[in-house]
């Protein structure tokens, strides 16, 4: 049998191939063990590292609701990762609280969860069980309270049985629109708006310090309504008016007291 020897230089280069082969096949495996490694170290710090827990909650708006009450509705834990902190339910979670109206919470790398809140504004009081019921435009029961600001306009009607964060019923809900608009003008003369228990549902009237009284009826045009109001307030002796009705504005009624001079 015969034999044919390999030429020396394509012994060489065969040699040198399969040390580059080799080599690749190193740095390969070198690749993979590091981005291991790595994918390793960021799991610990992530997931198990101090470096990326919650270190605090810093709260900001907060003033009719404690900043612990916010922490407290968070559900966010000192010491938990911040991966974990899922924001979305934390707004929804002190969104529920009575005084807040929009929330929003933010992350950061240093440890620290921002919460914000923007708090709803009273606009009118109601008479509850016990005391009074605070609510804002939308009739979002606030608080309870046994003497409201004086600054609130008084709802008038029965005593509503809510507490604080629930929604006060319909039938309520014009006359609360009423409060939360009625101008600087006429405010400080009317000592309660009153939702009307007979006729049309809906309709709402004024009662003056001095006894009479403005019927508004719906809370459509309430604008016009205002200022024809306004205009008869001013303008008319009303000692011995029993109502003015600007259900049409551009036609205020009175009605007067009958033997009254």
């Amino acid at each position: 049998m015969t034999t044919v020897s390999m030429d020396p230089r394509l012994a060489a280069r065969r040699a040198e191939v399969l040390k580059m082969r080799g080599r690749r096949r190193l740095r390969k495996m070198a690749a993979v063990g590091a981005f291991a490694l790595l994918a390793m170290a960021l799991w610990w710090v992530v997931d198990r590292s101090p470096l990326l827990d919650v270190d605090a909650v810093a709260v900001e708006g907060a003033s009719q609701t404690s900043a612990e009450s916010v922490v407290l509705a968070s559900g966010i834990i000192e010491g938990q990762p911040l991966v974990e902190v899922d924001t979305s339910q934390v707004k929804a979670s002190v969104a529920a609280l009575p005084w807040v109206d929009e929330v929003t919470a933010n992350r950061s790398l240093n440890g620290t969860v921002k919460v914000g809140i923007t708090e709803r504004v009273p606009v009118a009081a109601l008479p509850g069980v016990e005391g009074w019921l605070l609510v804002d435009p939308d009739g979002r029961v606030l608080e309870k309270t046994t003497r409201p600001d004086p600054s609130l306009v008084v709802i008038e009607g029965p005593s509503w049985q809510a507490e604080p964060g629930a929604w006060i019923g319909e039938s309520a809900l014009p006359a609360i629109e009423v409060a939360s608009v009625l101008p600087a003008g006429l405010r400080h003369k009317v000592a309660s708006v009153r939702p009307l228990e007979e006729g049309e549902i809906g309709h709402v009237e004024l009662q003056l310090f001095g006894g009479a009284s403005i019927l508004l009826g719906d809370t459509a045009n309430l604008d016009d309504k205002f200022l024809s109001a306004l205009t008869m307030v001013v303008r008319a002796n009303l000692d011995c008016v029993d109502q003015v009705d600007v259900r049409a504005p551009a036609v205020p009624v009175l009605t007067r007291i009958a033997q009254c001079s």
